[in-house]
């Protein structure tokens, strides 16, 4: 079993992520749900992240960033508003022009 789209953040990896995946393991061992690590992704945020050797987690790491629910993420944060927010606003315009030309039938049904 499997839960799909957890986005964790840690403020201090280089020392925090070995806990993590101890805990996460041992929460699997009585839920039955695990970690793909295969599909799993990090993005290094900081500095000190970029620079530390990360390979050794299961991981694989995206320092040029990664897409997690539609949504760009990549460092720095602060600049996922300018990411992603032009682009969404665009595609909701489109949506809401497209759905405005849908029309009801006399079943009351979408045409």
């Amino acid at each position: 079993m499997y839960a799909d789209d957890i986005l964790l953040t840690l403020s201090n990896p280089i020392h925090s992520i070995l806990k993590v995946l101890e805990l996460i393991q041992s929460f699997g061992l009585f839920s039955g749900y695990q970690i793909n690590c295969s599909k799993s992704e990090a993005i290094p945020l900081n500095s000190k992240t970029f620079s530390a050797d990360l390979k050794t987690t299961p991981f694989v790491w995206r320092p040029e960033g990664m897409r997690y629910l539609g949504i760009t993420i990549r460092s720095p944060v602060s600049k996922i508003f300018d990411l992603n927010g032009p682009p969404l606003l665009r595609t909701s315009r489109e949506d809401i022009k497209r759905w405005t030309t849908v029309t009801m039938g006399q079943s009351r049904g979408l045409v």
